[in-house]
């Protein structure tokens, strides 16, 4: 389910200081964290711009596309589990939500956690395997993160000289998403 979003004119400028480059509020973005990871990378991880059809919504056969490529050989998708949309079966979901409540805490946890593991692999694989078959990424590496912990672990740690601390980060995420809105 995609959506296109937009930036909030009234905080494209807080307090003198611009939180996005000047053409970011011009690129068709599908979420509120793609805008985020963007921008996020775009600060932090020298020479990385957002430039759509090279580094953001990459091209993938099947008519897919990746959302991000790092450096030109890391593909970075930004994709939070989500165990109501990632169960294709409807009878399998509604089980899932009729028996899930009458578990205790710790087996509910930990069932909800091995699912969105299982979920999380099975995405991984279908991206590992676009990439394989799309040429001149058949060697790239896959990062999905789930979260921003997760983006903020192995992208911003990783490509930037000076990573902000993962406090940091979500606070530049937090006041990402405070100006952007639904389109």
């Amino acid at each position: 389910m995609h959506y296109d979003v937009r930036i909030n004119r009234e905080t494209f400028v807080d307090l003198n200081v611009q939180l996005f480059p000047e053409r970011i509020p011009f690129v068709r973005f599908d979420s509120k964290s793609e805008i985020a990871c963007a921008i996020l990378m775009e600060r932090h991880i020298p020479g990385w711009r957002c430039i759509p059809g090279e580094t953001y919504q990459v091209p993938l056969v099947q008519g897919c596309k990746a959302d991000f490529l790092v450096n030109g050989e890391v593909v970075l998708e930004y994709h939070p589990v989500s165990l109501h949309r990632g169960l294709m079966s409807d009878d399998a979901r509604r089980s899932f939500e009729r028996h899930l409540p009458r578990l205790k805490g710790w087996l509910r946890d930990e069932l909800r956690e091995a699912l969105r593991d299982e979920l999380h692999e099975q995405y991984s694989v279908r991206r590992r395997i676009l990439l394989k078959a799309t040429p001149g990424l058949e060697g790239s590496e896959l990062i999905v993160a789930r979260d921003i912990k997760e983006f903020w672990r192995a992208v911003l740690m990783r490509f930037s000289e000076a990573p902000p601390s993962c406090k940091q980060t979500h606070k530049e995420w937090a006041e990402i998403f405070k100006a952007v809105e639904k389109g």
